[in-house]
């Protein structure tokens, strides 16, 4: 591989001149760079940022602005400076309760909310900066998975044994399903709660979706249309309406106000060939585009008509996702998506759209970009330094166009660095590299070496111009004018 340094200034040259001179012609209402181009993150590396443990279950952020991060050693917060951890102390009463934190939430207050795996509930107090436990033998089980609050300063609490409501004077009140409702038991394993705009109360369960009417306690099933019930593990306001909602095996879906008469509509996560995603988090980071944070495979980008794009963990790239394994997502007040995965906590601006960076080629872990050129047909060839070329359509789809291949030296790219590209006849292309002229055909899909008739044959190439018909080629040795049709070469060299 050429190092990318020595590419630096000649890669930003042709790269500037190319989009000063030659306009990209996109489909209409397509913005290839946006699809082809990774995700870009920033981390908070757990190492370098003292947090309580690398695997993050869950992220808020409270009335003050500080963003919390749940994890399964400890709870850290984070003044966007430095971290400060807090822990379990059995002799300490107004310590955490437990140290795996399983659930954050921020209350109509501001107030944090703290649920843990074992160990109950507590709530953080700012002014004394301790914390105020609920007691865990009063919940349904010790194992808090899910907290929605109300406009009464309530909170509803889905545990791993039923769903409770702890009211503003700190009484607890059990609405535990019974055993002949819908789901059976696996209704009461409370996995994803959500109070909407509208004070209906949505439940995920391992026995799927329901709803709690605002007046009364009945709380309903929401059959999806394709009648499969399956866990609901996750939940995000739909701010047309209703609920998204991500399940164990199911992908994701949508269920409306009037849901449990209408029912919800599933929308498949899973490309062909791929097992459907366990969506472990929801949050709108656009209006009408969502995120789904998902155990092993990334996150993944969608909307009501589908997906839209897979973001994932890149080894080659610094800045793409940490890991596949994302158990929570946050969209603070300022639009900052936080990403809570195994190795900390990554985040990413939605608005941050002034440049857009490809980092790989199609089967390449990672690329140096040499050379541009668009053709007749607006598709865009990327001279990848020494490993070939990739076209990329107007409708961003990207292929392999050229290779290098030492075993076929006349029909085959060299294995050397790319330096020039221009168009010949409509949709091929004249390129310059290290070891001489070579030109394609087939729309791109295949080359030939083309010596010259010169005492150097195959000279460095440096830059191409071609003018009525004439190749006019910038070499270490001098210009080069080269009639293709004649196949003669004239040389000019500087002095007398």
């Amino acid at each position: 591989m050429v190092n990318p340094t020595v590419l630096l200034t000649t890669a930003t040259a042709v790269l500037l001149a190319g989009l000063a001179s030659v306009p990209l012609r996109a489909a209409p209402g397509t913005d290839r760079w946006s699809t082809l181009a990774p995700v870009v993150f920033e981390h908070l590396s757990p190492a370098e940022r003292d947090f309580p443990s690398p695997v993050v279950m869950s992220v808020a952020q409270d009335g003050d602005g500080f963003m919390w991060f749940g994890s399964q050693a400890g709870l850290g917060r984070w003044d966007g400076y430095q971290m400060r951890n807090f822990y379990f102390d059995a002799n300490d009463p107004h310590s955490l309760p437990g140290d795996f934190i399983q659930t954050l939430h921020v209350d109509r207050q501001g107030r944090l909310w703290v649920g843990t795996s074992i160990d109950g509930l507590a709530r953080y107090d700012r002014q004394n900066e301790r914390f105020v436990r609920v007691a865990a033998g009063v919940l349904s089980s010790p194992a808090v998975y899910a907290i929605a609050s109300d406009r009464d300063g309530g909170l509803w609490v889905g545990t791993a044994a039923g769903l409770d409501y702890v009211d503003a004077a700190g009484q607890v009140h059990h609405h535990r399903r019974p055993d002949t409702a819908p789901g059976g038991q696996r209704a009461n394993q409370i996995r994803a709660l959500l109070l909407d705009r509208d004070g209906v109360l949505w439940i995920g369960s391992d026995a799927g979706l329901a709803r709690r009417a605002v007046a009364g306690n009945r709380i309903d099933k929401v059959d999806d249309i394709a009648g499969v019930g399956d866990a609901v593990l996750s939940l995000s306001q739909n701010p047309q309406g209703g609920v998204v909602f991500g399940t164990l095996r199911s992908g994701v879906g949508f269920a409306a106000t009037d849901a449990a008469t209408a029912g919800a509509r599933l929308l498949s996560l899973a490309d062909q060939g791929r097992r459907q995603a366990m969506v472990l988090s929801l949050t709108e980071t656009v209006p009408g585009q969502w995120w789904a944070g998902t155990y092993g495979d990334g996150v993944i980008e969608f909307d009501a008509a589908g997906i839209q794009r897979r973001i994932t963990h890149r080894p080659a790239v610094a800045v793409s996702l940490a890991s596949d394994r994302v158990a929570a997502l946050w969209r603070d007040r300022s639009g900052l998506v936080w990403v809570a995965n195994e190795r900390g906590v990554d985040t990413h601006d939605p608005r941050n759209r002034t440049f857009s960076t490809i980092f790989d080629g199609v089967g390449l872990p990672e690329i140096s970009a040499s050379a541009f050129m668009t053709d007749q047909s607006g598709r865009l060839w990327v001279a990848l330094a020494d490993q070939g070329i990739d076209l990329i359509a107007p409708d961003a789809t990207r292929r392999a166009g050229l290779r290098p291949d030492p075993l076929r030296p006349d029909t085959a790219l060299p294995g050397s660095l790319i330096l020039a590209l221009t168009e010949a006849e409509p949709n091929e292309a004249w390129i310059g590299t290290l070891a001489g002229l070579y030109h394609t055909s087939g729309r791109g899909s295949r080359v030939r070496r083309v010596p010259l008739p010169h005492h150097e044959p195959l000279p460095r190439i440096g830059s191409i111009l071609q003018r009525d018909g004439d190749l006019w080629l910038g070499t270490p040795g001098g210009l080069l004018r080269y009639d293709p049709r004649a196949a003669t070469v004239r040389a000019y060299r500087q002095g007398p």
